[in-house]
């Protein structure tokens, strides 16, 4: 076995690149594992690394790991460094608030930093044979030949494969200079996010979203994660920030001596700094394939607009590029026109929900429809309708 993976290390000839070893890049990769096909996966950082996130997993996240393998998803139940979550608590601008509680389940919805998530798929993704990982590299550049893609390394390598997939990110050089696919600003969210300790929690089991006056329709989060400690953000749309001149790290600070919090952050110490970062949301189509490529994840606008949950779909759109990948190899046909069928399986799977909850997005910039909604979801059944992606992470 390690003759094997000296071998496919030293190649620069691959049938698939993939550009990003984040959820959907890795997804992508762990999903061609048993395809034949010889698999290059690059990423600029050194895992395990960090990454700026709630780091909430929803059971969508669960059970896609389930569906790129029964094993990948036995072996994330046994992966230790993740918070169970029982309860979530909703809070909306006039202080009336939900819980959703579940008896326990083998599935739900967990917690998990992404240093640990992301460094849970990279291991996983490592163990593959047929998968060369090139970790702490850069690509710097794209050239699509005529039959195959090549791309350059920032060490100067030069590495061709049939098709490439591209999983770095909404605004990554091949989405700006080669996709030419644009980032709808009016559709992206900042959220800011830091670690504290010592912070006065109901249950360490319960996430609680705070959907604020001064937020809407964004809302402010405390997620329970290991060791007792809690992971702490804020998340509001680009264009309020920009419209309203909103300064996140002043308005979390205002949070944070909030009557309703003052107490419960007396004695809590943060734990680093506050970091910020955009999330490209979804709801509206964009091309998501090309000649020879395919956007995954956040490269593809795939985050839940009323929530910003995003690794559920990265995953999901690593798998469907695997399948993607595969016809493509089957029918020796790379062609923009035969990808377009990622496009359609995608869109397929995630528009109807992300047009439902950019509905929402949209309906939650006023206090009272907020109220209201909770008011509706406490006597009627429309739980699923205002909060679904929620109910899932603990069902």
């Amino acid at each position: 076995m390690v003759e094997i993976w000296i071998n496919v290390m030293s190649a620069k000839e691959f049938d698939v690149i993939i550009v990003g070893a984040g959820p959907s890049g890795c997804s992508a990769a762990l999903s061609l594992r048993n395809s034949g096909l010889k698999i290059a996966i690059f990423d600029k950082a050194t895992f395990p690394r960090n990454k700026i996130c709630g780091g909430a997993l929803s059971l969508d996240v669960v059970n896609q790991l389930n569906k790129i393998s029964p094993e990948l998803y036995q072996n994330f139940s046994q992966f230790a460094n993740k918070q169970p979550i029982d309860k979530i608590k909703i809070t909306v601008p006039n202080d009336d608030s939900l819980v959703f509680s579940i008896e326990k389940s083998q599935k739900k919805g967990f917690v998990c930093n992404r240093l640990d998530f992301d460094n849970f798929l990279v291991n996983e993704t490592k163990k593959c044979n047929n998968i060369c990982f090139f970790e702490n590299t850069k690509i710097v550049e794209y050239e699509r030949k005529k039959d195959f893609y090549q791309i350059k390394s920032d060490d100067n390598e030069i590495y061709n494969a049939k098709i490439l997939l591209v999983a770095n990110g909404a605004y990554s050089n091949f989405n700006r200079k080669l996709s030419q696919s644009k980032v709808d600003k009016n559709n992206y969210s900042v959220a800011i996010q830091a670690f504290y300790e010592n912070i006065k929690v109901e249950n360490q089991n319960t996430l609680e979203l705070y959907y604020l006056k001064e937020t809407l329709p964004g809302y402010f989060w405390i997620f329970p994660t290991l060791d007792q400690k809690v992971n702490v953000g804020l998340g509001l749309l680009a264009k309020d920030i920009t419209k309203n001149k909103i300064n996140l790290k002043k308005l979390f600070g205002d949070i944070l001596n909030k009557p309703e919090f003052k107490d419960r952050f007396s004695d809590a110490q943060k734990i680093g700094n506050l970091k910020s970062y955009g999330l490209p949301l979804g709801g509206s189509k964009k091309s998501l394939s090309g000649n020879r490529y395919l956007l995954l994840g956040d490269a593809a606008s795939l985050i839940d607009p009323f929530l910003g949950e995003g690794i559920g779909n990265a995953i999901r759109s690593g798998r469907f590029a695997a399948e993607q990948v595969k016809k493509c190899f089957v029918d020796n046909y790379f062609s923009a026109k035969f990808n377009k069928n990622y496009d359609k399986i995608v869109y397929k799977s995630v528009h109807k929900e992300q047009k439902r909850y950019l509905f929402l997005q949209k309906m939650f910039r006023f206090p009272k429809i907020a109220n209201i909604s909770l008011k509706i979801c406490k006597k009627t059944k429309l739980l699923n309708f205002f909060f679904g992606n929620v109910i899932e992470l603990i069902k």
